[in-house]
């Protein structure tokens, strides 16, 4: 990288700078909450036997892991974020402190963290912290964790949140897309029909699953996704059996399942509380000007849930969380001092990770606080929402 670049790395790619707010204010603090890169999925045989016998495509790296090309797709939002708060990171390379990359203990959240802080901010060392080889990080596992919800809550929450038909509802809305998946699997066995398979809850250690063809469907969309935006060949993905404009509306079944288990109000609040803390301490009180939180799909629908806000990347369902995806807080201050806070989603489309080309000003959309009336909040307004 040319010593330029190393000023301004994303200018280097030729990206639109976005725009953010007006003159008057001053941007103080960011912290991003980001969903890892492209992986495998995270099981050498990816749905039961009994569902397909045809043979999955072969990945370049272990189960669960950053794809090489999902590394290359991670640097590119490094860059990008880079000539978005480049004013606020500065030239050099940051004092101890001023920023902080933080990651769960999985391989592809480490190597997101790294392949980012590369290129947000190039030349520099960054130290990625994280709890430990083998740890659980109640931040981004907060269910593994020593604190539990009540018997019973979460399944409850679930089921208040459901339309007005319950799962059923669900399963009948979906039919189409479960009956395109079922005959993607080439399989014609009622035990592989997940038209057949009704979905219901499962309790799993007090926290609320689903089980059944929608289920399956949501895991198998996602690994439709995850083949494409590897830039596999399409007679790779799917077997061969999908077109690009249905894996974006099957991203409505992934969304689904995190609607349903994952974004309602005593879910949300219990499962993002660790990380909304940190977004309350990168904004208002540890120092960091800029903070980075690499975790999972899950953390991000949580924390939506829990602000009541909806996201939606470039050509995705809303509130499916796309690979690298993120949601970025901001804290600004005006003339007068008066701080607000602003929450944006930043995401790649399918064929920008795809073909690893450039993100558009348009990648970056802000998003609004039912709770504050709009897409400012007042920081005092904004700090109450926070569980």
């Amino acid at each position: 990288m040319s010593k330029s670049c190393l000023l301004a790395a994303a200018l280097c790619l030729g990206m639109t700078v976005p725009t953010f707010a007006g003159a008057q204010e001053t941007l103080e603090h960011v912290v991003v909450i980001m969903r890892h890169g492209v992986r495998p999925p995270t099981k050498d045989q990816p749905l039961p036997p009994v569902y397909t016998s045809q043979a999955w495509p072969k990945w370049d790296v272990p189960a669960g892991w950053l794809t090489a090309h999902g590394e290359k797709a991670i640097n590119r939002l490094g860059a990008f974020d880079r000539q978005s708060y480049g004013s606020l990171l500065g030239n050099a390379c940051p004092e101890k402190g001023r920023v902080r990359v933080v990651a769960d203990t999985d391989q592809r959240t480490l190597k997101t963290a790294s392949a980012y802080a590369d290129t947000l901010l190039p030349g520099c060392a960054v130290t990625v912290e994280n709890a430990g080889d083998g740890q659980v990080d109640a931040r981004f596992s907060p269910f593994e964790g020593t604190a539990k919800m009540m018997p019973g809550e979460a399944e409850k929450a679930a089921q208040d949140a459901l339309p007005t038909g319950g799962l059923a509802r669900l399963d009948a809305d979906n039919h189409t897309r479960l009956a395109l998946l079922t005959r993607m699997l080439d399989c014609h066995a009622a035990a592989c029909d997940l038209t057949a398979q009704p979905t219901r809850f499962a309790d799993k250690e007090g926290r609320v699953k689903i089980a059944g063809g929608l289920d399956t469907a949501s895991t198998l969309a996602q690994i439709l996704l995850l083949e494409y935006t590897d830039g596999k060949p399409m007679d790779q993905v799917g077997w061969g059996k999908v077109t690009p404009a249905q894996i974006a509306d099957l991203s409505v079944l992934h969304a689904l399942e995190f609607n349903t288990i994952a974004r309602p109000k005593a879910i949300a609040r219990f499962g993002a509380k660790p990380l909304l803390d940190e977004v309350k301490a990168g904004l208002f009180g540890n120092g960091a000007v800029y903070t980075v939180l690499v975790g999972h799909d899950t953390n991000i629908a949580q924390v939506a849930g829990a602000l009541d806000i909806n996201f939606q990347a470039p050509g995705l369902a809303q509130n499916d969380p796309a690979p690298g995806g993120a949601l970025i807080f901001e804290k600004w201050r005006d003339a007068s001092g008066a701080e607000t806070v602003r929450v944006r989603y930043r995401a790649q489309s399918l064929e920008e990770i795809r073909n690893l080309t450039d993100l558009a000003a348009g990648d970056t959309a802000p998003v609004t606080i039912p709770a504050c009336g709009g897409e400012s909040c007042e920081a005092a307004a904004f700090q109450a929402l926070i569980p």
